[in-house]
């Protein structure tokens, strides 16, 4: 539902011809609307340029309240052929540890059921942090056929 409103919204915006300051306010503010309405991982591709493959189905997720709130996802593949291409994963994680402080602090916050948090037996994880402030991470954990995404703000 918010999808196709925030689409709908960017549609008649695009269609409707304004010039000067009123219109890019107008164009701000709508495209800030969508980003705030949207709790999936589509804004994964406006936070951190990146895109889920398709094919997906979510299966939890949780927003915290504010900008600054943390973000998580829980989504499975019937098919993980394209995840194993998608980013340039980690296997055999050394440091695993650090990762899972990283999620534990992330989640505690959430109160996520124990059937959502991420497993790490045998998982594949890909890392990223804000170029701007490095304090904002990505962390998505790759469990079988799950992904566990991960935003944590400061």
């Amino acid at each position: 539902m918010k999808k196709k409103l925030c689409a709908l919204l960017l549609a008649v915006l695009m269609a409707v011809p304004l010039s000067g300051c009123v219109g890019e306010l107008l164009l701000v503010a709508t495209v800030a609307t969508a980003v705030a309405t949207h709790d999936d991982p589509y804004v994964l591709r406006i936070n951190w340029g990146i895109r889920l493959p398709d094919g997906y189905e979510e299966l939890f997720a949780e927003v915290e309240e504010g900008k600054d709130g943390n973000r998580y996802h829980v989504v499975r593949y019937e098919d993980t052929a394209e995840l194993a291409n998608w980013v340039p994963w980690m296997y055999n994680v050394e440091n695993l540890e650090d990762y899972q402080a990283l999620a534990r602090l992330s989640l505690e916050r959430m109160n996520v059921p124990q059937e959502f948090l991420p497993k790490f037996h045998d998982c594949a994880l890909w890392f990223d942090q804000q170029e701007v402030d490095h304090r904002d991470k990505l962390l998505i954990i790759w469990s079988e056929n799950t992904l566990y995404i991960i935003e944590y703000y400061m």
